[in-house]
């Protein structure tokens, strides 16, 4: 079980951690290399590269690790909840349907999104686990 204690630091923030210029392949790699040993070891214990290859629990699994990168701030949104309480509890509750949704979709060949956001940080959990699955990113009229 991950020690929460040990994932407080905000990666985005980190010198040198631009998630937006890390490709999809390499995001979760890069920012575990930013971690602490310990902090990469309990999450590579948990979430060891390709684990989303066992179609048992998957979707579950891939949620999970969609919310631990965005929760330690290595999703690559980069967004600081700022403004009144509701809005960032809106804001929050929106990134963990987007969670949500990639572990679902993580059952399928696909994950569709009009939301450039969503669609990296799918990209980067399904590389890094493995998942058949693609990201595709349909641009709004």
């Amino acid at each position: 079980t991950l020690k929460p204690e040990l994932l407080k630091k905000q990666l985005y923030y980190r010198p040198g951690c631009d998630t937006s210029q890390i490709g999809d392949d390499q995001l979760v790699e890069k920012v575990l290399l930013l971690m602490d040993e310990e902090e990469r070891q309990q999450i590579s214990n948990e979430f060891p590269p390709g684990f989303g290859k066992a179609f048992c629990e998957r979707s579950t699994k891939i949620m999970s690790f969609a919310f631990l990168l965005f929760s330690i701030g290595a999703a690559p949104t980069g967004k600081v909840y700022q403004g009144p309480t509701d809005a960032q509890k809106q804001k929050y509750r929106a990134q963990f349907l987007d969670c949500m949704h990639i572990g679902l979709a993580s059952n399928f060949q696909a994950f569709l999104t009009n939301d450039q956001n969503a669609h990296r940080l799918a990209a980067a959990v399904f590389a890094y686990a493995k998942v058949p699955a693609a990201s595709i990113y349909i641009a709004p009229p």
